[in-house]
C-alpha cells in the first residue's frame, strides 16, 4: 500500500477480514499518514487477523511502525487507519476499535460463513440434463418458457443438475426453480423475459423465481444471466422466496443483464441517450456551444427522436447543463427491479453477482455507444430472517436504488459497489417510477429537500434493520447527464430510523 507515497496515495483502499498472516518481518506496508491530504486513500482494516511470526503488522510512512507484530502469535481482533463517520461527519484515526458484533447466523466458527462456487467435477455426465434435451432451443425467437420449465422440473425430480446450453432462451412467463434444483449454465446463456405479461409496471412479475412463500430447501445455481427484451416495465429479473435454514443457497456468478446487446431490442438504434446539451466548450482556448447529433438528427433544446439512428458525434469538453425538456421513451422502460430477496426467504449466498442495466451498446461498432434504458430498483432485500450474504456484489444504474434493505437482519455485504443512473438528473429520482408506499420506495422530497439539489437514485438505502456488516463498500457516481466533468452527486448512503446497523471499515463514497 505504498504506490504514490503518502501525498498521493494510489490505494484506495484495503480490508483484510478472518485472515492468516505468517512468517514474515513486515505483515503490511503503507504509506499512510492521519495528516495524509488524499482523501480517504490509504484506508487499512483488519478483523479477525491472526498473525504467526510476523515482526511488525503494519509499517506505515517513514518505517514508523504503525501496528507491532510478535515472534509468536497474536490476533487482532480489529484495527484499522482511515476515516470514521458518524453523524456529524468523519475523522480520522489509527488504532483499534471495538470489532462487529458478528450475528451467530452468519458465522462458519468463528469465521464469517463462505462456500466456493460448486464444479460438479465429481459428478458423472449420466448426471445432468441438458435444456436442449426438453425442446429448448434458445435462439433467442422461440417461446422457451414451457420446455425450459419441463427441463428444469424433470432435472430436480431425478436428483441431477441442470445444464443450460449456451443460448439466449426467451421466456413469456414466469420460470419457476423450486427447493433442490442445482442449475448451472454454458458460457452465461441467457433467460430473457419477452412480451406484455412482464409489460406492467402496476403489476410486475417475476422472470424467474427461486422457490415459493413457504417454501424450504435449497438449491445452486451458477454461470448464468437474465435479461429483458424491450418493454419490460413490469420485470422482477429474479425473485428469492426459498427458506434455508441449514445449508444455505448458493448463487454464483448469476447476472442481470438489461439490454445493450442484440435481441434486447434496447441497443443505440432503439434507446439513444436523450439529451440536449449546450453550454461554453473550451478546447485549445476558444469557446463554443455543442449540440449532440444522432444521424442526420440534430438534437438541441427538445429530446432525441424517440428512434433515432446513426452516429452519435461528442466530440466536445467541458461543463454543460441539459435544454429542453426530458423525453422519456416508454419502450425502453426495461424493467421494474432487478432482483427482489422476499420476506419469507432465508439462507442465501451470493458471489459475484452482477445486477446492471447497461449504460451503452456492447454489440455497436460506435465510438460512442451510450444508451438510455429505465429500470426501477437495484436488490432490494426484505427478509425477516436474514442470513444473507452479499460477496462482490454490484447493482449500477437503477432509476429509484441501486441496494435496498428494509426490515431485514443479519446480513454480511463485502465489496458492494454501485454506480448510478448516467442519464440522472434528467429525468431524476421521479421519473420515470413513481414511488411506491407498497415497494418500499424512497421518496424523493426526503432525500431532496433543498431547492436545486440533485435528486438522484440512491447507491444504498438502509431502513429499519438490524445487524448488517458492510466491509469495503464502493458507492460511486461518476455523470450528470453522461458527463463526468460536472457530477456533484448528493451522498448516496441513506438511513433512516430504527437502524441498528454499523458500517465498519473502509466504506466510501466515491465523487468525482
Amino acid at each position: 500500500m505504498t504506490s504514490g507515497g503518502p501525498k498521493a496515495q494510489a490505494v484506495g483502499s484495503v480490508t483484510l477480514i478472518d485472515s492468516i498472516i505468517e512468517n514474515t518481518p513486515i505483515g503490511i506496508l503503507t504509506s499512510y499518514r492521519r495528516n495524509s491530504s488524499s482523501m480517504s486513500n490509504g484506508s487499512l482494516i483488519l478483523e479477525n487477523v491472526s498473525l504467526k511470526n510476523v515482526g511488525i503488522a503494519v509499517q506505515g510512512a517513514g518505517n514508523a511502525t504503525a501496528l507491532a507484530g510478535t515472534s509468536g502469535s497474536i490476533t487482532i481482533a480489529a484495527w484499522g487507519q482511515g476515516h470514521k463517520y458518524n453523524t456529524a461527519g468523519h475523522t480520522t484515526f489509527q488504532g483499534d476499535f471495538a470489532p462487529f458484533p458478528r450475528p451467530s447466523g452468519l458465522l462458519q466458527g468463528q469465521k464469517y460463513y463462505e462456500r466456493t462456487k460448486p464444479s460438479y467435477a465429481d459428478i458423472p455426465t449420466s448426471h445432468f440434463v441438458s435444456a436442449r434435451s426438453h425442446g429448448a432451443k434458445g435462439d433467442a425467437m422461440s417461446d422457451d418458457t414451457a420446455p425450459l420449465q419441463q427441463a428444469i422440473n424433470a432435472a430436480v425430480s431425478a436428483g441431477k443438475v441442470l445444464f443450460v446450453d449456451a443460448g439466449i432462451y426467451r421466456t413469456t412467463r414466469t420460470i419457476h426453480i423450486p427447493a433442490e434444483s442445482r442449475i448451472v449454465g454454458e458460457s452465461y446463456p441467457i433467460i430473457m423475459s419477452s412480451g406484455p405479461y412482464f409489460a406492467n409496471m402496476n403489476a410486475p412479475k417475476a422472470v424467474v423465481r427461486i422457490g415459493d412463500a413457504g417454501e424450504k430447501g435449497c438449491v445452486e445455481w451458477s454461470d448464468m444471466i437474465v435479461s429483458t427484451q424491450g418493454h419490460q416495465a413490469g420485470a422482477i429479473l429474479i425473485e428469492w422466496n426459498l427458506s434455508a435454514a441449514s445449508t444455505p443457497s448458493g448463487m454464483w456468478d448469476v447476472h442481470t443483464r438489461i439490454g445493450g446487446f442484440k435481441g434486447s431490442h434496447l441497443q443505440f438504434e432503439q434507446c439513444p441517450p436523450d439529451f440536449a446539451l449546450s453550454g461554453n466548450s473550451t478546447s485549445g482556448g476558444g469557446s463554443r456551444t455543442s449540440t449532440a447529433h444522432y444521424g442526420n438528427s440534430t438534437v438541441a433544446g427538445t429530446g432525441s427522436p424517440s428512434h433515432a439512428t446513426g452516429a452519435l458525434h461528442r466530440n466536445f469538453i467541458g461543463n454543460y447543463t441539459a435544454a429542453g425538456p426530458v423525453h422519456i421513451d416508454k419502450a425502453c422502460i426495461a424493467a421494474f427491479m432487478s432482483m427482489h430477496i422476499r420476506p419469507s426467504a432465508q439462507g442465501l449466498y451470493m458471489e459475484n453477482v452482477w445486477l446492471w442495466t447497461a449504460d451503452h451498446d456492447m454489440d455497436s461498432t460506435r465510438k460512442n455507444s451510450n444508451i438510455t434504458i429505465y429500470t426501477g430498483r437495484g436488490l432490494f432485500i426484505e427478509s425477516t430472517r436474514g442470513n444473507i450474504w452479499l460477496v462482490a456484489t454490484a447493482a449500477e444504474h437503477h432509476s429509484l436504488y441501486q441496494f435496498q434493505f428494509a426490515s431485514t437482519q443479519s446480513l454480511f455485504a463485502s465489496q458492494l459497489q454501485t454506480e448510478s443512473a448516467y442519464y440522472q438528473p434528467h429525468p431524476d429520482i421521479r421519473k420515470p417510477f413513481s414511488a411506491s408506499n407498497r415497494w418500499n420506495d424512497p421518496i424523493a422530497s426526503e432525500i431532496c429537500k433543498t431547492k436545486g439539489e440533485h435528486c438522484d437514485g440512491l447507491g444504498l438505502r438502509v431502513k429499519d434493520s438490524q445487524d448488517l456488516g458492510l466491509y469495503g463498500a464502493g458507492l460511486y457516481s461518476f455523470y450528470d447527464d453522461y458527463n463526468v466533468c460536472k457530477s456533484r452527486r448528493i451522498l448516496a448512503l441513506s438511513f433512516f430510523a430504527k437502524l441498528k446497523s454499523e458500517i465498519r471499515g473502509n466504506s466510501f463514497v466515491h465523487r468525482k
